[in-house]
């Protein structure tokens, strides 16, 4: 698994505690008080940049809380179908505050499986297709 926008790592280390083998942390700025496991690699670069990362393969998931207003999200949105750090029908979830209600309709290359709201922040559950539907 990839988190793009880290924070201390929370996310991945989570998803390690439910069985993910391995996860990526990708920010521009690693904090001090990161998680420390040692299946999860930190990476200090721009995430966007990591879009065309090739030393990282085989991510099934990627985790993606991008600042706010930033429009980080969309490209994203863009750039993961042709990134070669996913497998095929890869997971994405973006998280976003409520107001910044993507539209996933623009992106013909996800299916959105769910969406969560808890609070202020909403999640999207969405499945990378390996082709855009007909």
């Amino acid at each position: 698994m990839v988190e793009l926008y880290p924070g201390r790592g929370e996310v991945s280390d989570r998803f390690l505690k439910e069985g993910a083998t391995t996860a990526v942390c990708v920010g521009k700025k690693l904090p001090a008080d990161r998680i420390d496991n040692e299946n999860i690699v930190w990476l200090e670069m721009d995430p966007l940049e990591f879009m065309e990362e090739k030393r990282v393969r085989g991510a099934g998931l990627v985790y993606a809380a991008p600042p706010v207003g930033s429009g980080h999200s969309r490209t994203i949105l863009k750039k993961l179908p042709d990134s070669p750090f996913i497998t095929s029908n890869c997971l994405l979830l973006v998280e976003e505050p409520v107001f910044e209600k993507t539209q996933f309709q623009n992106y013909p290359r996800y299916h959105v499986i769910e969406t969560f709201n808890f609070s202020k922040i909403r999640i999207a559950v969405t499945q990378l297709l390996e082709s855009p539907p007909e």
